[in-house]
C-alpha cells in the first residue's frame, strides 16, 4: 500500500523510471493529483484541489516524463426526465 490518505486514490500510471505513480486523489471533497515514490511512499500534491464542483482524473506522464496529461472537468448538474407508466 502506497497511499494510506483517507478518501479516493485512483492510480492511473507509473512515471517512465517506474519510481513513482500519479492519481487523482478526492481528499475532503475536492479533486487534484497526487504522486507517490513507490519506495518511499512520499506523497506530493502536483495539481491542487479545485472548487467543489471541479475533478481531475486519467492523469498520464508523457514518455519524457516532464508532463503529466490529465482530465479536468466539472459538475454542472444533469435533469433526467422519464416517462413512467400509468398505474
Amino acid at each position: 500500500v502506497l497511499v494510506r490518505a483517507p478518501d479516493h486514490a485512483w492510480p492511473n500510471d507509473w512515471s517512465p523510471d517506474g519510481r513513482s505513480i500519479v492519481y487523482a486523489a478526492m481528499r475532503q471533497g475536492r479533486w487534484s493529483l497526487e504522486m507517490a515514490d513507490a519506495s518511499t511512499g512520499q506523497v506530493r500534491t502536483i495539481v491542487p484541489p479545485g472548487g467543489p464542483a471541479e475533478y481531475v482524473r486519467w492523469p498520464v506522464w508523457s514518455p519524457a516524463g516532464d508532463r503529466i496529461a490529465y482530465e479536468r472537468g466539472y459538475w454542472t448538474g444533469n435533469v433526467w426526465v422519464a416517462t413512467l407508466a400509468e398505474t
